[in-house]
């Protein structure tokens, strides 16, 4: 009889009570594998407490001690006025060493000083005068009015008393004690002195006008001309900045003169050497100077102690 099962299946089923032998649950292969992830893992937290990464890169470069021998240049053209030091004097940061002429700057700054001076005056003589002025024409448009509120009164009177007559010739002429053309020609005057009174009103608001535009015109002359006092002192003030720079030779550091290459009186250009300077330290420092490729200056970390 053929059946579907296996024969050991079957063997295992017919004796099922095998006392004598060990009962299997984990094979020895997963042991293995069990064992080498607890390695794994535990060697990992282990690095991650203890282990680096190395970060440093290599490179050449040189230590050199502070100090030195420099050359001051001179920042201008002109002649030299005065030189302030002599060889071996010690300098300090920021001190004179020579001054240079600057004859063109010198006579910009007179010019301008000169303009500013003009101005200042005109200025105080719109102030003043104008201001005289001001009243002046203030007044005359005070007295044209008055002379309109006299006009408006007198104007006002006649309409009043032609509205009156027009009203009672009206009457009249219904009842035919007067003419038309009497009539009409009362009417036709009250129309005329009514064109009158729009008239002054319009004047009067032409005065009213003017004087708001005088004093407008003369606020605006006032702030033009500050505004050109302003940036004239705003070009003075540039002048003596660029006058104080290019007229000075300073030594931008401490140190020691070595040598002079000027002499008072001489014509110097820009960029022309003027004092050899040797440059002192007090603490004789060591300085670095390290060299790397271009392509690992993003992993460079400069670090600096005293």
């Amino acid at each position: 009889m053929h059946t579907p099962f296996r024969k050991s299946a079957l063997d295992k089923i017919s004796s099922p009570e095998q006392l004598d032998q060990l009962m299997q649950f984990v094979n020895p292969r997963s042991w293995i594998i069990l064992i080498a992830v607890l390695l794994m893992i535990v060697t990992g937290l282990v690095w991650g407490f203890v282990g680096v990464i190395r970060d440093s890169i290599d490179g050449r470069g040189i230590l050199v001690q502070t100090g030195g021998i420099y050359d001051i240049v001179s920042t201008s053209s002109g002649q030299v006025q005065d030189i302030l030091f002599k060889e071996a004097d010690s300098v300090e940061e920021g001190d004179v060493i020579a001054i240079i002429t600057q004859p063109e700057l010198k006579k910009s700054l007179a010019d301008n000083s000169q303009r500013i001076k003009e101005l200042k005056k005109q200025y105080a003589e719109l102030e003043s005068f104008g201001a005289k002025d001001l009243q002046l024409q203030k007044n005359l448009l005070s007295e044209k009015q008055e002379i309109l509120e006299e006009s408006f009164q007198r104007v006002n009177e006649k309409i009043i008393w032609l509205t009156e007559q027009v009203e009672v010739e009206e009457r009249l002429f219904e009842r035919g004690l007067i003419t038309k053309s009497n009539y009409l020609q009362t009417k036709q005057s009250l129309g005329m002195a009514r064109e009158e009174l729009s008239h002054l009103e319009n004047q009067s608001k032409e005065i009213e006008k003017s004087d708001l535009e005088l004093e407008f015109h003369q606020k605006q002359q006032l702030e033009s001309s500050q505004q050109q006092l302003n940036e004239l002192e705003r070009i003075q003030q540039s002048l003596r900045e660029k006058m104080d720079r290019d007229s000075k030779i300073l030594s931008p550091y401490k140190g020691r003169i070595l040598d002079i290459s000027i002499d008072v009186g001489s014509l110097i250009n820009h960029g022309v050497q003027v004092v050899k300077h040797e440059l002192t330290d007090d603490k004789k420092r060591l300085k670095g100077i390290f060299f790397v490729s271009g392509n690992e200056m993003g992993l460079v970390e400069l670090r600096c102690s005293k």
